[in-house]
């Protein structure tokens, strides 16, 4: 009889374990770009969703190099050296009429004209 406990025990334990490793890993769907911050303050956090630990704050008109998006609206992306999340619902991609700043860094001017 104290077999049949164990061996339910260790089968409810690793069921647990697995299910618990399943819902910490998302399926994170192609994405890629520049977004912008379109509320006063967002909270940063280590997975996406709310009940992830928050591990900072971006300020409106902050932008972020998006690496990935969830299913359920969380936008992946690389925050103090790690990966991050942000909500989708304050986030705006950037259009190609919008150029930042590290664009407009990284462009060089011809110093010849171009001839057609």
């Amino acid at each position: 009889m104290k077999g049949k406990w164990l061996i339910a025990s260790i089968l409810l334990f690793l069921f647990t374990v697995n299910t618990a490793y399943a819902s910490s890993t998302p399926n994170i769907l192609k994405a890629s770009g520049e977004y912008t911050v379109t509320t006063d303050q967002l909270n940063v956090r280590s997975g996406p969703s709310t009940q992830h630990k928050m591990i900072g704050s971006l300020r409106k008109g902050s932008t972020i190099q998006v690496t990935g998006k969830t299913a359920n609206n969380w936008y992946r992306f690389t925050y103090n050296k790690q990966e991050a999340y942000v909500s989708g619902a304050y986030l705006k991609r950037k259009t190609n009429d919008q150029i930042s700043p590290a664009m407009i860094a990284k462009t060089k001017i011809a110093k010849k004209p171009i001839k057609l």
